[in-house]
């Protein structure tokens, strides 16, 4: 079954939690230029018993590592591999966990594709080389075998990757075939307002202009991620202004300060499952977990979403 297929029928589809900070969680040493991307190099285990307990906590959506491998990072970086070469191995171990894992549930890989730019946060990056280096990452992924492509952290930074050119990215995946879903980020103002996440709270008026010009491009999915869970509701309220189609949600909890994910105030499971079951009648059709949110935040949102029903 094609994962557009599965998001016409009910229940809501079950995302997977972060990779890449409970990579961190389980010892693994963050990088400032790739965050997590060196731990395929280094520790791929733990990558693969990562995605395996995502699959035996119910997941059906699985996120490859592959966040911060596109080429105009890697070719940064003094790593001797290529882009390609770790946007296969991550599907790989993605495939291997759930073969661990052997779950009843239908499974489908997502290649995350990222406007991150950890070690260069404060250049500008020529345009012409980012339209070339996400054309690569999305075929590579696809090719690797990926069902679906993630567009994670999109209208959010501008001071490497400029906002207008976020736009493109989504067509740039589409040219792949497959199904593109674009992760949008926000924060939320004291007055419950949505704003671009990363940007001060009197860019509102800027979030509903870049959310409604990357709406009209080649999504299928639109997502809200990335963002505080207080953040969800209104962000899903504005969303529904702009579009009809099928919505994704996956927020984080705690905070970061880089290259680490700070844990302390994470969400326990149960709340993030309570929290989560009241943006299923907002209109999410896939939930999940970002950055600080763990296999064990899946469990407990599976059989909050099972005791609903």
């Amino acid at each position: 079954m094609k994962i557009l297929s599965r998001l016409n029928q009910a229940p809501t589809v079950l995302m997977d939690g972060a990779i890449t900070t409970e990579l961190q969680r389980r010892g693994a040493p963050m990088s400032t230029e790739i965050w997590g991307g060196t731990v395929m190099l280094t520790n791929p285990k733990l990558i693969r018993d990562t995605h395996r307990d995502f699959a035996l906590s119910g997941a059906e959506i699985h996120t490859a590592n592959t966040y911060n491998t596109a080429p105009h990072l890697i070719t940064r970086t003094n790593l001797d591999t290529t882009s390609e070469a770790l946007n296969r191995l991550a599907v790989s171990l993605v495939r291997e966990g759930i073969e661990e894992a052997a779950p009843s549930h239908s499974i489908w890989i997502a290649g995350s594709i990222s406007t991150a730019v950890e070690g260069r946060r404060h250049q500008m990056l020529d345009n012409t080389e980012l339209r070339e280096s996400y054309k690569a990452q999305a075929h590579s992924l696809a090719e690797a075998g990926c069902d679906l492509l993630l567009l994670e952290m999109m209208l959010t930074h501008d001071y490497a990757i400029a906002l207008d050119f976020q736009y493109e990215i989504a067509d740039i995946a589409k040219q792949t075939g497959l199904p593109v879903w674009g992760g949008m980020s926000v924060q939320v103002s004291g007055a419950g307002i949505p704003y671009l996440y990363e940007h001060e709270p009197d860019s509102a008026g800027r979030l509903v202009q870049a959310m409604a010009t990357f709406l009209a491009c080649s999504v299928d999915v639109a997502g809200i991620m990335h963002s505080d869970v207080e953040a969800i509701s209104p962000a899903l309220d504005l969303l529904r202004r702009h579009w009809s189609g099928p919505i994704a949600v996956y927020p984080n909890s705690g905070t970061y300060k880089r290259p680490n994910w700070q844990f302390d105030t994470v969400l326990s499971p149960d709340e993030f499952a309570e929290a989560a079951l009241n943006w299923v009648p907002q209109g999410a059709n896939a939930l999940g977990g970002c950055c600080g949110l763990g296999p064990e935040h899946i469990a407990a949102l599976r059989n909050a979403l099972k005791s609903s029903i």
